[in-house]
C-alpha cells in the first residue's frame, strides 16, 4: 500500500515542493521538512527557524498522534532585568 501524506502550507511553491517530495518516496517527516525549508525561503516574514507548528500522524491501524512543537514566549521562566527591542521590517508591501 501507497502510503498518502497531506502537504498544507502558506503557499503553493510550499505545498508543492512537498508533494514531489512524497511522490518520490519520501516520508511524512521528510515531507514536512522541505516544505519548512521552503517556507523560510518565500515567505521569510512569517516562517523562520524558531517558530513553531504541529505535526499530525495517521499511519493504519495505530492511534494517532499529535506532536506540538509549538513555542512559548520569549523569556518565560527568566528572572533577569527585561530589556525589548523593537523590530520591522518591510514585507508583502507593508511593514
Amino acid at each position: 500500500m501507497v502510503p498518502r501524506i497531506a502537504v498544507a502550507g502558506p503557499s503553493s511553491v510550499v505545498t508543492e515542493a512537498g508533494v514531489v517530495v512524497g511522490d518520490e518516496g519520501g516520508s511524512a517527516v521528510d515531507v514536512a521538512i522541505v516544505a519548512a525549508l521552503t517556507a523560510m525561503c518565500t515567505e521569510p516574514g512569517v516562517c523562520g527557524p524558531g517558530g513553531g507548528g504541529f505535526l499530525s500522524i495517521d499511519v493504519p491501524g495505530r492511534d494517532p498522534v499529535v506532536i506540538d512543537g509549538y513555542m512559548t514566549y520569549p523569556g518565560k521562566g527568566f528572572e533577569g532585568e527585561p530589556f525589548l527591542r523593537e523590530v520591522s521590517m518591510a514585507y508583502g508591501g507593508g511593514v
